[in-house]
């Protein structure tokens, strides 16, 4: 008999502008007043109900899943970038629909619990639709369903879209009779969710008759450093790719006295966290000492080391800062990983259960994951600014600053530093080579 399929689009973007200013002749000590980031025209989405004694929990399996799939893809070459916060929430569409072992795979892959309430998903997506305190910050979650015209949804299905996803409505498009139109207006719909950084997802020939549901994740970030770099400190640099091969970048200078990064001495490694606005988002640097050290310290990548981690940072209030400039995007498709991680009926279509939807249990099946990246880690918006770089020199009895030389392999990350959540990670191996 034949079955319908739902095609799975994750669409998102980690867009850090990191914007640095301040006033001409600044004194060594004086803080340099933070940037606005100037918001694009998003609207904001809502859960209807949220459970926050509940987000710890849903933090923590956002970020075990995190690792484990990062730690499928690291053996690929070259540069790696992940959202695990919108797959989180994209792969949670699903979850809401789906019944017997085809949910139970879902709950083991997502580390999710019998007493972790869907009230605590929204919670989590509540707090990836917000903006900033003094406009330092703006990060949005959307998610859609999209569907045939007419196509029934289970009311029990549209509740928990609503009270969970912040979906009041679903959209209907003409998969049927103009797919080409209906794959348009689903990645227009991406694009503006993603302030324009990720285009043309879903190919006109993707839709076809047989898909019933095309469930979209879009989410976008964009932030200030709270205290950025200066671009005319910006020169071009070696980078280390490895111990033989270098490549010439743009290497970003920092040198702050005014005590809002944080750093750690990991032993092999070194660890800096990069403030956004005033405080509620960082990008960490997680930097090992030797230039062939990635893989290493990759391999020590858990959630319970970087639960340790966290709180050992220390306020450091004379840092000195390198930091190749770099953008990263990346198209891929999970269903190949997720079957490794243990979701394999969902894209079956003689197993997979999702009754939940639409009320029929031998219906539906998945048949694409498509997760695209986007990240930009530079100066813009600070051409205004002036720095004046001071060091004290070691006569003086001093000892020497903490020095971060991003100028080699390294790990990123942007966490929601009131929760713990991890929005996005990846590695830099190489800038500049998507």
């Amino acid at each position: 008999m034949s079955r319908n399929r739902i095609v799975t689009l994750f669409a998102m973007i980690m867009l850090a502008a990191p914007a640095g200013c301040g006033t001409s002749a600044t004194p060594r000590r004086a803080e340099r007043p933070r940037m606005k980031v100037t918001p694009v025209a998003l609207p904001l989405h809502r859960p209807d109900r949220a459970d926050r004694t509940a987000l710890p929990g849903v933090v923590q399996a956002n970020n075990a899943f995190a690792l484990d799939l990062y730690h499928r893809l690291r053996s690929e070459p070259g540069n790696l970038l992940i959202s695990p916060a919108c797959l989180t929430a994209g792969l949670g569409l699903l979850r809401a629909g789906a019944r017997g072992e085809t949910a139970a795979e879902f709950d083991r892959v997502l580390h999710r619990t019998v007493t972790l309430p869907d009230r605590a998903l929204a919670a989590l997506i509540q707090d990836l639709d917000a903006d900033g305190e003094d406009r330092a910050f703006q990060i949005r979650l959307a998610n859609a369903v999209w569907v045939p015209r007419n196509y029934a949804l289970l009311d029990d299905y549209r509740a928990a879209l609503r009270n969970v996803f912040a979906i009041h409505d679903d959209r209907q498009v003409d998969f049927d009779g103009h797919p080409a139109e209906a794959a348009r207006i689903i990645n227009a719909w991406i694009s503006e969710r993603t302030g324009g950084k990720i285009t043309g997802v879903i190919p006109p020939q993707s839709v076809t008759t047989p898909t019933k549901l095309v469930l979209t994740s879009a989410l976008y970030f964009r932030g200030s450093w709270t205290e950025g770099f200066y671009r005319p400190e910006t020169r071009d640099e070696p980078f280390h790719v490895t111990r033989t091969r270098s490549v010439t970048v743009p290497m970003m200078h920092q040198h702050s006295y005014t005590k809002v990064h944080d750093y750690l001495d990991g032993g092999s490694f070194l660890v800096v966290s990069l403030s956004c606005g005033q405080g509620a988002f960082a990008m960490d640097v997680l930097l090992p000492k030797e230039v062939d050290g990635l893989g290493a310290l990759e391999a020590t990548l858990t959630p319970e080391m970087l639960a340790a981690l966290w709180p050992k940072l220390k306020r450091s209030d004379d840092i000195d800062i390198s930091l190749p400039r770099f953008r990263a995007q990346s198209s891929r498709a999970l269903e190949p990983v997720l079957k490794e991680l243990g979701l394999s009926r969902a894209f079956v279509r003689e197993r997979a259960d999702f009754s939940g939807i639409n009320g029929k249990p031998a219906d539906l099946y998945a048949t694409a994951v498509t997760h695209e990246t986007f990240v930009d880690v530079n100066e813009e918006g600070i051409e205004a600014a002036a720095f004046t770089r001071v060091i004290s020199p070691d006569a003086f009895g001093i000892d020497p600053p903490p020095v971060i030389r991003a100028d080699h392999p390294f790990l990123y990350l942007l966490r929601d530093t009131r929760s713990g959540c991890i929005v996005f990670l990846g590695r830099v191996v190489e800038p500049g080579h998507q």
